[in-house]
């Protein structure tokens, strides 16, 4: 019994799948369309638009790293079988957050 266990463990870890270069274009290029609105409201409030694109560039770099390394180490481990509902769920929240909440 417990290796049959270990060996579905074994099975489910080996079907990690890395991201490919197409898909990482295309998310890339999906995730920057925010950057649209954030240059829109940044030239609508007249911030200096240099300081918008350098914070922005270091913040999604870092949280970009941290979530990587997050999802590698800590979370991946634990909920990893569960990451496709559990990123739909947390990109439909940050929608319903952004019409509920004006920053």
């Amino acid at each position: 019994m417990v290796q049959i266990y270990l060996k579905k463990q074994q099975i489910a870890q080996e079907k990690h799948r890395d991201l490919s270069i197409k898909g990482a274009i295309i998310l890339g290029f999906l995730l920057s369309i925010n950057n649209i609105g954030v240059g829109i409201l940044g030239s609508i409030t007249q911030l200096n638009i240099m300081l918008v694109v350098t914070l922005t560039f270091i913040t999604g770099v870092g949280l970009t790293y941290a979530g990587n390394n997050l999802g590698d180490h800590v979370i991946g481990k634990v909920i990893g079988k569960y990451n496709d509902i559990i990123s739909g769920t947390l990109l439909i929240g940050l929608g319903v957050l952004s019409l509920l909440f004006t920053f």
